[in-house]
């Protein structure tokens, strides 16, 4: 199997290709017998990498928790150590996740969770009483022209984190999934805000959008600390991955 075969069906069991690629390539796997065999052979590969993957964390975590039960401050070595264990597998599973795992339609996940975030705030209220045209323009659904008027307030030396927030998903509806990051990094970038958490939640869709998973996912846990819808829709994409 040559590299340029090899990287080509990774990308497609990774679930990495477009919607055209992945067509393509199925459209291969039809007529092509020895593509189809190289195919399953690279799954039944990752699937006996997952279960090897899956066995070795099973066995790391039954010995660390041989050696919690036979401390003799139990309490105190529990804590620390099964936060260890924890942040170690965390980090594990998303280098894993990114690397091996056929993933589902990221480009589903991303039409199935995103909505656009409402203009309904309190802190927006005298933003949009200064900022009418752009506001008007994002609750219309009309975001190229939502967009042009928030990069106007922007160009003008503003840096409110709420028309960086709308500025990013007015991006993302215009498909324009790199630019939006780069907006919702600019308020992440700042001191906490109520649009903090948002900010991650969209750029975390917007990495789907884009096919990185090892970023979507990062961002994702970012999110599971609070108690809200973040956390709980956060939750409910990462276990798809399990």
């Amino acid at each position: 199997m040559n590299n340029d075969r090899s990287d080509r069906i990774e990308k497609y069991l990774l679930g990495k290709m477009t919607d055209e690629e992945r067509a393509s390539f199925e459209n291969e796997l039809k007529g092509d017998h020895k593509l189809s065999a190289e195919t399953k052979q690279m799954m039944q590969r990752i699937k006996r990498e997952k279960k090897e993957f899956s066995q070795d964390l099973d066995s790391e975590f039954h010995k660390e928790n041989k050696k919690i039960n036979s401390a003799s401050d139990r309490k105190t070595t529990r804590t620390g150590v099964i936060t260890g264990i924890v942040a170690v597998m965390s980090l594990v599973a998303v280098i894993y996740l990114y690397n091996f795992l056929p993933n589902p339609d990221l480009k589903h996940i991303y039409a199935t969770y995103f909505r656009p975030y409402p203009v309904v705030s309190e802190q927006i209220t005298p933003l949009k009483a200064i900022n009418e045209a752009a506001f008007s323009f994002y609750e219309s659904e009309d975001y190229s022209r939502a967009l042009g008027e928030f990069q106007k307030i922007l160009k003008s030396g503003s840096e409110d984190a709420s028309i960086l927030l709308y500025a990013g998903i007015s991006s993302l509806q215009l498909n324009q999934a790199e630019s939006a990051i780069r907006y919702f990094s600019q308020i992440l970038d700042s001191p906490e805000s109520p649009f903090t958490r948002p900010a991650i939640w969209y750029t975390a869709l917007a990495y789907f959008y884009v096919g990185e998973i090892k970023n979507a996912v990062s961002y994702l846990q970012m999110l599971l600390k609070d108690d809200d819808q973040y956390s709980s829709d956060a939750k409910e994409i990462l276990r798809k991955f399990r």
